[in-house]
């Protein structure tokens, strides 16, 4: 699972630099570098960042997930469909 690199491409995506993302959540520019390449985990950095970022921190996870995870499982059809709605209402298609 690689939620740093989900938190980054949420951010990207609203245009955000580490410096803003970081000032917005009251942590330094390389404390959001270092939860993006998953160097630090913590779960109340990771409850800020999904709401600054808007997004409910379970779909930060759940995206974060890789289908690879779900391959040979009864969950992987429903894990590929949910993810595909998911990035239908992010617009991410």
């Amino acid at each position: 699972m690689n939620i740093g690199k989900t938190i980054k491409a949420f951010r990207k995506q609203k245009d955000m630099t580490l410096k803003a993302f970081g000032e917005a959540i009251n942590l330094s520019e390389s404390c959001v570098w270092t939860v993006e390449k998953n160097r630090r985990k913590c779960f109340q950095t990771y409850e800020k960042m999904a709401k600054a970022l808007n997004v409910p921190l379970c779909v930060l996870f759940f995206l974060a997930s890789s289908s690879e995870e779900f391959r040979g499982t009864a969950y992987a059809h429903k894990f590929d469909s949910i993810l595909k709605e998911l990035k239908e209402v992010m617009g991410d298609k």
